[in-house]
């Protein structure tokens, strides 16, 4: 229901509009017979809309219509007055009456009339009111975003820009309205930012594209940015509008990632031990490096999807030999069975890790053979050296008992020779 202030003169004018515009029940209507009463009730109470004659004593319509914008700003009003004068109605429209209606006629026909303009102002105003607190939302929203936000002409010319654009560029909003700016971009850059701006057409008019800007002290930095090109009836780009940031940091980081991951790569691939990535919950290998490969006697691609325990500890199959994940097994000595059936003894490391998202366990093995194989001639050697010393203690031993004629003479160079066997079998030992 809408709720009017309706000012005339003539009571029995006001009372013949109260029966006509309530018996809708559209409409609730308070009546005063002058413009100082209804402005002292404007104060006391709201309405949607006014309706007010024009010829009253005191304050006219024009008048009452002046104080009433002064005072209380848009509200709808509606001038209804016998006077058919065009100047009135100039002056009306003028000073902010939204409309003028001649009571002259059946009084049945004007108020129909009267009633349709009320609707018409009302919803009008409330129209504008929704647009303008929209309008106010989507500026405080455009402008909280931290976010680039601008608007402009096929030309460059900018129509629109947001604060947060503003202060990336440190300019002032005037010096991009109405201006055209395009940031410096490098040469190699560009060619991918023109043929972006033209794959945008009526049915793609919205792309993403990541690029460089130079800043104005040379530093450079990394945009992405979502563009959306606005067509006018025939197809042709009226407008651009660009959303961006600035990922300079997280394309900093991507490079040192993939540093770091070519690193990985490639002490992956060129390490001597076998490695296994295995799943933890399903055993399945997902990925092993060119040595476990080779120790395994397959490619790569045969391996991957497999079991682990089609190639290490066998017997386990089934079953996981890690049953508490918050351990690792160091230097486990295991049963690796190779492609060809051929078994072999390694040292197995296993602990668990995280891959994409999963809970896996990174398996690292050497073969046991090579390492036993070396321990045994280190123990040979470090044998025939214990003997050899022993040997070469007992002959000093007897030679400090012999003495010659001289005295110690023979004692002493038979040391000598000790010392020179000695020193050969060092030798003989180290080559």
């Amino acid at each position: 229901m809408y709720s009017l202030l309706y000012v005339d003169d003539e009571p029995s004018l006001l009372e013949l509009a109260k029966v006509y515009l309530e018996r809708t029940h559209d409409f609730s209507l308070a009546t005063k017979t002058s413009a100082n009463e209804g402005l002292e009730l404007l104060n006391k109470s709201a309405f949607d809309a006014i309706i007010s004659d024009y010829a009253m004593p005191g304050k006219d319509g024009i008048e009452f219509l002046k104080e009433v914008r002064a005072g209380f700003g848009d509200i709808p009003f509606i001038l209804f007055t016998g006077k058919g004068r065009e100047e009135i109605a100039i002056e009306a429209i003028d000073n902010g009456a939204d409309f003028y209606i001649q009571k002259g006629g059946q009084p049945k026909a004007a108020f129909v009339e009267l009633s349709h303009k009320i609707k018409m102002a009302i919803d009008r105003k409330r129209a504008e009111q929704s647009l303008k607190e929209s309008e106010q939302r989507y500026k405080a929203v455009v402008e909280d975003q931290t976010e680039f936000i601008c608007r402009f002409s096929p030309d460059g010319t900018h129509n629109f820009v947001n604060d947060a654009y503003c202060r990336f560029f440190q300019k002032k909003r005037e010096e991009f309205i109405g201006k055209k700016f395009i940031p410096r971009i490098p040469a190699e850059d560009l060619p991918g930012i023109r043929e972006h701006f033209m794959s945008l057409t009526p049915d793609n008019p919205t792309s993403i594209i990541i690029h460089r800007i130079i800043m104005d002290d040379g530093e450079v930095r990394w945009h992405r940015w979502s563009d959306r090109a606005i067509f006018d009836d025939k197809g042709a780009i009226i407008e651009y509008q660009s959303v961006g940031r600035d990922i300079t940091s997280q394309k900093q980081t991507e490079l040192e990632l993939s540093v770091k991951k070519d690193y990985l790569d490639l002490i992956f691939s060129s390490v001597k031990a076998g490695i296994l990535m295995i799943d933890a919950k399903t055993h399945i290998i997902v990925d092993a490096n060119p040595a476990a490969a080779e120790m395994i006697g397959a490619e790569e691609d045969q391996i991957i999807g497999k079991v682990c325990h089609r190639f290490i500890c066998p017997a386990e199959m089934g079953k996981c030999p890690i049953t508490d994940f918050s351990i690792s097994i160091d230097n486990s000595e295991q049963l690796l069975l190779a492609a060809n059936g051929t078994k072999k003894s390694i040292i197995k490391y296993v602990t668990l890790t995280r891959l994409h998202g999963r809970d896996c366990l990174l398996e690292t093995f050497i073969d046991n053979a090579a390492r036993k194989q070396v321990e045994e001639e280190l123990q040979a050697a470090y044998s025939q050296l214990t003997a050899a010393e022993k040997e070469l203690k007992d002959k000093f031993e007897k030679l400090q008992k012999s003495k010659d004629t001289t005295g110690h003479y023979t004692a002493e160079q038979a040391l000598h020779e000790c010392e020179e066997r000695l020193k050969n079998l060092m030798e003989k030992k180290s080559v």
